[in-house]
């Protein structure tokens, strides 16, 4: 169930300007970020969170509320590129973990 509005939401808070700021031009939701500030707010809290980004796109990308209308197509395509590059950005990080390790061979 979606929570009520808040006049926070409304606007572009500090840390999710900072955080458009900080990702790559092609992937800085900028649509979203005017048309549904509330969401872009929540994006740039949960960004260093795996997990909670993972479940908030989730909510974002599948619609489990069938009188939902959905995003306009522009912001669905930048909801898509995020998702894409937050993989890509995860999985390199972890590569990069592995690959620290020291290595001996038997």
């Amino acid at each position: 169930m979606r929570q009520p509005s808040s006049p926070y939401d409304l606007t572009l808070n500090l840390a999710a300007e900072a955080w458009l700021r900080e990702l790559p031009q092609q992937v800085a939701p900028a649509a979203l970020a005017s048309q549904f500030p509330r969401i872009a707010n929540r994006l740039a809290r949960f960004w260093d969170s795996p997990r909670m980004i993972d479940e908030y796109m989730e909510q974002l990308l599948i619609p489990k509320r069938s009188k939902r209308k959905g995003f306009p197509d522009k912001v669905l395509a930048e909801l898509y590129a995020l998702s894409e590059y937050h993989r890509a950005r995860r999985a390199g990080a972890q590569n990069r973990l592995w690959d620290s390790l020291p290595y001996r061979k038997p």
